[in-house]
């Protein structure tokens, strides 16, 4: 297997597993946000702090979902523009 078809693989994986990272967290995040239908001051104060830890940890995951997909696509770039010069300037095969 070639570098340049190895970093398209790694780069489609990635930018791949970069949508999945924060999709779980999405429906948490949702559902602690609901409000209730007759809260009472200590119900708010805990909804409050719950929906806080799952926004930072919603930002958290989206960095990190951002990191990985720049990684990918950087990935998904250098393995396409290094086949492409492989094809433009093919390199005599040694040894067989």
């Amino acid at each position: 297997m070639s570098r340049s078809r190895l970093a398209l693989i790694c780069g489609i994986v990635l930018v791949a597993a970069a949508f999945v990272i924060p999709c779980r967290l999405f429906g948490d995040y949702a559902g602690a946000s609901m409000p209730y239908q007759d809260p009472t001051s200590e119900m708010l104060r805990k909804q409050a702090a719950e929906v806080a830890a799952l926004r930072h940890e919603l930002v958290t995951r989206l960095e990190i979902s951002a990191l990985v997909g720049v990684v990918g696509m950087t990935a998904l770039g250098w393995g396409l523009w290094t086949r492409r010069q492989e094809r433009r300037n093919p390199r005599p095969e040694v040894g067989r």
